[in-house]
């Protein structure tokens, strides 16, 4: 971590000898960035742990070892999608947006930057989730992931060609003859596997609850309402006046930057979360990855406060109806 990154004092728009806003939050993203990407490049992985000590064995049919390895690669590629979400966010926040006289608005992300952190929020459930270290239970996960996948590509013309690769059929015959039963369900006729007598598929929501608990869900529904445009999240960020000519009103969107600062904050939670997930089940070392994120978690939050008096609504959540 650099000396620089330490608790903001003022607003974006106000100038003096401790970082602005919008800089702690570049600064923020570009560490959770750069650790993130260090800690999926490295190769150095403990062989007594899960992914090889509960991996594939000869004794494994075919299948089950494919679904194994898809499992891990569905990680992997959950794992790239998170490290692209914290490089958008980082570019989100240009330090040359903050000017003498101002700053420029067209450099502020306003509401995007919860609709990025909501993919990153969903990329890193399903990392965590897929990595399970009980080997049952992660065949039981790869076939509902993977059958839901299918499912959800036959709906698409840009899906796969019926019969072909990652088509529903031919998902379908590899995880029937990995063991597993699959059976119809719901008005569209999807596909599912039978599990402890019950059909199941992969939901969004259920690897968030099971990977990140309720903190998990509740920083879902805020964001995915936020994403979806729902009158409920996006209102508080709303401003309507009239014209002073009176020829109509006139919309506005506030900076809110102490939301700006709380949602960077949870998203080093969350990749921590995920991190521990990903280095527990390669054996990978984490503690300067560790370090790093609740670093980062630390100074974001001791932020928020002073923030919030700068702004003139000290202890004062402004999207809190």
């Amino acid at each position: 971590m650099t000396a620089d990154f330490s608790p903001a004092h003022e607003s974006s728009g106000v100038g003096g000898d401790q970082p602005s806003t919008i800089d702690l939050l570049f600064a923020a993203y570009g560490h959770l960035r750069d650790a993130w990407s260090e800690l999926l490049r490295d190769e150095n992985c403990d062989e007594a742990a899960p992914w090889r000590a509960s991996g594939p064995v000869d004794a494994d049919p075919d299948e089950v070892s494919r679904l194994l390895h898809i499992a891990t690669i569905s990680a992997d590629s959950a794992g790239i999608s998170v490290l692209h979400h914290l490089q958008l966010l980082a570019l989100a926040y240009p330090p040359d947006a903050l000017t003498d006289a101002g700053l420029d608005p067209r450099g502020w992300p306003g509401l995007s930057s919860f609709s990025a952190a909501r993919s990153l929020l969903e990329a890193a459930s399903l990392l965590s989730w897929s990595l399970t270290p009980d080997k049952t239970e992660r065949l039981r996960r790869c076939a509902q992931f993977q059958l839901w996948s299918a499912n959800e590509g036959s709906k698409s013309d840009l899906g796969p060609a019926p019969g072909g690769p990652g088509s529903v059929d031919e998902v379908r015959k590899t995880i029937e003859a990995a063991g597993f039963e699959v059976q119809e369900f719901g008005r569209y006729n999807d596909l599912g596997v039978v599990l402890d007598g019950q059909v199941k598929t992969f939901y969004t929501a259920s690897a968030i609850s099971k990977s990140l608990g309720e903190p998990g869900r509740r920083l879902y529904r805020w964001w995915s309402g936020i994403a979806h445009h729902a009158s409920w999240a996006v209102s508080p960020w709303r401003t309507l006046s009239l014209r002073d000519d009176s020829t109509g009103m006139y919309l506005s969107t506030p900076n809110f930057e102490d939301k700006h600062l709380e949602l960077a904050a949870d998203v080093a939670a969350v990749v921590l979360i995920a991190g521990r997930s990903l280095g527990d089940f390669h054996g990978k070392e984490l503690r300067t990855f560790e370090s790093t994120c609740q670093q980062v978690e630390t100074v974001l939050r001791q932020a928020i406060p002073d923030v919030r008096r700068t702004l003139g609504r000290p202890g004062s959540d402004p999207t809190q109806h």
